[in-house]
């Protein structure tokens, strides 16, 4: 093995091979998108233990996502963790109103982002 290739070796050091100290800083960014830590939540069983709280803390916008998504599964993940803000209403800058969880899955429904079935599966 030549030198090259061996410091080349040192330098392949992947997200798993980090400490949980460092991992722990890095998932508890309150700047990081909702989005990375679900992302970061699914790379393994050990990042899943890891950034669960992070991903259902009520704080990040997971539930959101997954009514404008009629993403029935997540939402079914964020029932079972108590991560539905019922008493929560989006807004949009672009609208002059605000959101309900039903008016987000109303509008995909309405835009053809889902089919009926998902709809009714979710809107139960």
């Amino acid at each position: 093995m030549s030198l090259a290739e061996s410091k080349n070796e040192s330098r392949e050091v992947g997200l798993l091979d980090l400490p949980n100290e460092l991992l722990l800083f890095i998932i508890e960014d309150e700047d990081m998108c909702w989005r990375d830590h679900l992302s970061v939540h699914h790379v393994s069983s050990r990042l899943l233990q890891l950034t669960f709280k992070h991903v259902y803390d009520g704080k990040r916008d997971v539930f959101h996502h997954a009514c404008s998504s009629a993403n029935l599964d997540l939402m079914i993940e964020c029932v079972k963790h108590g991560d539905v803000p019922t008493g929560r209403l989006w807004h949009d800058p672009d609208r002059p109103f605000y959101d309900t969880p039903l008016d987000l899955l109303s509008s995909e429904f309405q835009d053809g982002d889902c089919s009926a079935d998902q709809y009714i599966k979710a809107a139960e």
